[in-house]
């Protein structure tokens, strides 16, 4: 996008004066935040690209051939292909930008069609009753191996995280190192992990009741509950 130089200066959004459009500036996306925060924490670069946005990708794509292949794809003739092609293979903004050399979109534009972040949802499997101030959860990491229009192998975005960070801290534990060794061993970036979350009622879990409709996570805590009860 010919905006690596400007990754850390902090930028604002707005609507010109003498706009016609009716769009609101996206809500997700804070005054004064870098480009590199808002595409790490604002924006989801990861997800499947609507039509709309290949279709205002066209606009900035300079090789007819490359700037015909979004058309279609964003048209209701190439619907087939768009889900063929796109969605069913899970190729997100950055597969399309690399496939499409030519397609070069002014940034603010980018961040006027892509969605914001969502939150993802785990569950708690730990038990309160076991220790109030802390809490464990369960997680598959998930793989997109490069194929279908994908350009790199890719984790899911928390998955992947989440696994990082999981196993430096397994090897640090694991270590025969002393104790003084391990503690040097951490990183900065371990030391100032922040991981920011919410709880979310479950309504329709009912281990007591139903134990084998239960997810594993949720067996895991239920069966934590009983042993700290039996104690």
């Amino acid at each position: 996008l010919k905006v690596f130089h400007h990754a850390e200066s902090p930028v604002t959004l707005c609507i010109p004066e003498s706009s016609i459009s009716k769009k609101k500036l996206p809500s997700h996306i804070q005054s004064q935040l870098t480009l590199k925060d808002i595409f790490l924490h604002c924006v989801e670069i990861r997800s499947v690209p609507k039509k709309i946005l290949l279709r205002v990708l066209a606009e900035y794509t300079s090789d007819v051939k490359e700037k015909n292949a979004l058309l279609f794809l964003s048209s209701p003739t190439g619907a087939k292909f768009y889900t063929s092609c796109i969605r069913n293979a899970s190729v997100c903004i950055l597969d399309i930008l690399m496939e499409f050399k030519s397609c070069i979109p002014p940034v603010e534009r980018l961040l006027e069609y892509l969605p914001f972040l969502k939150p993802r949802f785990y569950s708690v499997a730990s038990s309160q009753l076991e220790n109030s101030s802390s809490f464990k959860i369960v997680f598959n990491v998930l793989n997109f191996p490069k194929e279908n229009g994908r350009y790199l192998d890719r984790d899911g975005v928390c998955t992947g995280w989440f696994h990082k960070l999981s196993s430096e801290l397994q090897k640090i534990h694991q270590s025969n190192a002393s104790l003084e060794n391990r503690l040097s061993s951490l990183t900065l970036d371990c030391n100032k992990v922040c991981v920011i979350f919410f709880y979310k009622l479950n309504y329709t879990l009912y281990a007591q009741k139903y134990p084998d409709t239960c997810r594993f996570s949720h067996f895991l805590e239920f069966l934590r509950n009983g042993l700290t009860d039996y104690h």
